[in-house]
């Protein structure tokens, strides 16, 4: 458009587009029978054709956004897009009259007919503006589009007679317009589709402060395939996960939320990382074609300070002590999930590893686009991010939001992308500053059937001494009950039972020797076995299992404050 004008703007109809004039009209030049008419005031008033060319009942006026305003190098600045949707609110503009009547015209600024917002009107006087082609953009027998060309300085003025030839050039931007709306419509697919997958903001355990940040791809803000969770397991044990799809757009959405969801499955059967990671690995090798992604998948214990996590090809995780020092962990990085290079019989090498971190450390998942932004070296990434958190300890009161914020402004992703940038997810994690659980109420052996009445003694006896009220004595007993009872008919020894303070919940946690996970069952009114679990349901605020490495434990989480829930076996 250099050698025709100095300034094109394309407006998008998004709304009540307008019919074009038919062809005999516009070849007549006589009278227009088009999809809006004028009143008798130059306003738009609305009057839609019928199939035969004939007006009848209102019609809208049309809404238009501005798309795409392009400027020569003469012409400065061009006006701003708030300036041009400002132009927009005047229904006399020659914008939204081209596009309710489909003809084009041509809008000399020397006149009086039109009053632009101020911002344009000063852009026309510094620029030296003289006339305007306001064109129609015609597809599928409507204006889809308004195409404004303008002239400045001393390029020769559009005239009438330049319309003819300026309304087929807009014609031919018809079809670049349908393939850029189509493109676009695509592109904002993929990105809702990718907010959409990544869920809600998690619900975290107390006592455990998390920030995140999730940033697209590219200079147009392309959906990228990294994703970040937090899920509660229960018993003061939290999963922290981040990974990403390799690649952007609607393809890469779809895999990451795949990921993401198998990734909650295996988060509900609390299983070792390293089993998580394998079998996320099989949820990928499933899929079409050649998909690649990465994932660390880490479960901490807050009280204990204990994280334990596996890579799949993934970066490893930066620890920040108190004190600001900053380590890396030197884990095994195990092969991408989906890498076609693994071992052919489906082996996983993703190998667990075991930390123990203090109160008050700070974990920062990451992924490669963060550390690789501005075309850094990994390692350089991964070093300039540490002197980031790093700063943590100069103002420890600060929360983690401005923090993540800042490490990513440090790397250089705080402003528009750059259009090779990858896209960015960041998980911090800060473990509590104080113990969350309180005292060990119970910690006991259990002997088969005959150790079962001595359990619960000592346990209403350590809760009586707790001073807690009767009524949840009662269901804390019960819920004990239940679940050494279960773990003495079908467990298998050793067999031992736990009762412990976590913040406002007792947690009761029974472990044995056997394999075996529970399942509830759905007993009818004459089995005699089966409501066990379906008992503790009711009971208790939450429920679960884990697999240990010598057996299993059952746990469950009953509230101390407030009403305790009331026993259905009650009459």
């Amino acid at each position: 458009m250099a050698e025709i004008a100095d300034l094109c703007a394309v407006h998008l109809v998004t709304a009540h587009p307008a019919l074009a004039p038919t062809a005999v009209a516009a070849a007549e030049g006589g009278a227009q029978v088009t999809g809006i008419e004028q009143d008798g005031g130059g306003q738009v008033t609305g009057t839609e054709q019928d199939g035969g060319g004939r007006t009848g009942g209102t019609a809208q006026a049309p809404r238009l956004r501005p798309l795409i305003v392009a400027g020569s190098a003469a012409t400065g600045a061009a006006p701003s897009t708030g300036a041009w949707i400002a132009a927009l609110a005047s229904p006399a503009n020659p914008i939204t009259q081209v596009a309710a009547r489909g003809i084009g015209e041509v809008v000399s600024h020397a006149g009086d007919g039109w009053e632009p917002p101020s911002d344009i009107a000063r852009w026309i006087r510094q620029a030296g503006a003289h006339t305007t082609a306001v064109l129609p953009v015609v597809r599928a027998g409507r204006v889809a589009a308004v195409l404004s060309l303008t002239a400045v300085g001393d390029r020769a003025p559009f005239t009438e007679a330049d319309l003819a030839f300026l309304t087929e050039l807009a014609a031919r931007a018809g079809v670049a317009l349908e393939r850029i709306d189509r493109e676009h419509s695509a592109h904002s697919g993929a990105v809702e589709l990718h907010e959409a997958l990544r869920g809600a903001a998690p619900v975290v355990p107390k006592g455990l402060q998390v920030a995140s940040r999730y940033l697209p791809a590219g200079a147009e803000g392309d959906a990228g395939g990294e994703w970040f969770d937090v899920i509660d397991l229960g018993a003061g044990r939290a999963a922290l996960v981040i990974g990403g799809v390799r690649g952007r757009g609607l393809r890469t959405s779809a895999v990451m939320g795949q990921l993401r969801a198998a990734a909650r499955a295996c988060a509900r059967l609390d299983l070792p990382p390293g089993e998580v990671l394998a079998l996320l690995d099989g949820v990928v090798a499933d899929l079409p074609g050649r998909e690649v992604a990465t994932c660390i998948y880490a479960i901490a214990e807050l009280d204990t300070g204990v994280l334990t996590l596996a890579s799949a090809g993934h970066p490893p995780p930066l620890v920040v002590a108190p004190d600001g020092l900053v380590s890396r962990l030197y884990m095994a990085v195990g092969s991408p999930l989906g890498d076609v290079h693994r071992d052919p019989s489906g082996y996983t090498d993703a190998t667990e590893y075991t930390v123990r971190l203090g109160r008050g450390y700070l974990i920062a998942l990451f992924t490669e686009g963060l550390v690789r932004g501005g075309g850094r070296d990994v390692d350089a990434g991964v070093s300039d991010l540490a002197a980031v958190l790093a700063r943590t300890s100069e103002a420890p009161d600060d929360n983690l939001d401005a923090l993540a914020t800042a490490a990513c402004a440090g790397l250089g992703r705080d402003n528009q992308p750059a259009p090779a940038d990858d896209a960015v997810a960041l998980l911090l994690a800060r473990l509590p500053d104080e113990p969350t659980a309180g005292p060990t109420l119970l910690d006991v052996t259990v002997d088969g059937p005959s150790g079962l009445r001595a359990a619960r003694a000592q346990c209403r006896l350590a809760l009586e001494n707790a001073e807690l009220p009767v009524e949840i004595i009662d269901t804390v007993v019960l819920v004990l009950s239940e679940l050494t009872s279960n773990a003495v008919r079908h467990g298998r020894p050793p067999l031992s039972v736990r009762l412990r303070r976590l913040g406002d919940r007792a947690v009761v946690e029974v472990a044995d020797g056997g394999g075996r996970l529970p399942r509830r069952r759905h007993a009818s009114p004459d089995d005699e076995a089966g409501r066990g679990l379906g008992l503790v349901s009711r009971l208790a605020v939450r429920h679960g299992f884990r697999p240990i490495p010598d057996g299993k434990v059952v746990w469950a989480e009953v509230d101390l404050v407030g009403p305790a829930p009331a026993d259905p076996g009650a009459s």
